[in-house]
């Protein structure tokens, strides 16, 4: 069947998309700390000294206002309180 005519997301194959979407969620809050271990350590970022250590702080820094922009924005949209 296709999804024009059903509508469902499986007719498009998309899923194992939406059920890898919702595990990426459910970790989101973890996502800067992530982003720091992988640019200053799984990327050798260490092996530059100082430079890297604050390119990797500053990516940190981005993801945390990224993920404190989305939980504001979902407040928002549900009418809560910040």
């Amino acid at each position: 069947m296709h999804y024009l005519m059903t509508g469902d997301a499986q007719a498009l194959g998309t899923g194992r998309k939406a059920r890898l979407r919702l595990l990426a969620a459910r970790f989101y809050p973890l996502r800067p700390v992530v982003r720091f271990v992988h640019v200053y350590f799984v990327r050798l970022g260490f092996l530059e000294g100082l430079p890297a250590l604050v390119f990797s702080f500053q990516y940190f820094v981005y993801e945390a206002f990224t993920v404190i922009k989305v939980w504001e924005l979902k407040r928002l949209h549900h009418n809560e309180p910040l």
